[in-house]
């Protein structure tokens, strides 16, 4: 985990020396992936979130969009064809599926 987020912290400082407007998405669970990979994907979600809120960068939550029934194929891996449809992969993006936490305009 820590290699991830230093690999985090040096995006974020090119991307800010560019002065780019950013937003970071959260890592996607895995439906029946084993709970360690989960839980590690939940850990480095919390820090990018509160890093991103540190940094003024935007933060996309898509995690609790994959709680809906219907969103994953029965192997609970991949997306089912309304799932795509809801993230945006067939270029439509279902807003309310997501969480956005933008920090932009904060002090």
């Amino acid at each position: 985990m820590r290699s991830i987020k230093r690999d985090f912290r040096a995006l974020g400082g090119k991307l800010k020396n560019l002065g780019a407007q950013v937003v970071f998405s959260s890592i996607l669970p895995v439906m029946r992936g084993d709970f360690g990979r989960n839980r590690q994907a939940s850990d480095i979600n919390t820090w990018l979130q509160d890093w991103c809120l540190c940094q003024n960068f935007g933060f996309l939550n898509r995690g609790r969009a994959f709680g809906r029934q219907g969103m994953l194929r029965p192997d609970g891996i991949y997306l089912s064809q309304g799932g795509n449809v809801s993230l945006g992969a067939s270029g439509r993006t279902d807003q309310e599926s997501f969480e956005l936490e933008s920090t932009w305009g904060r002090g």
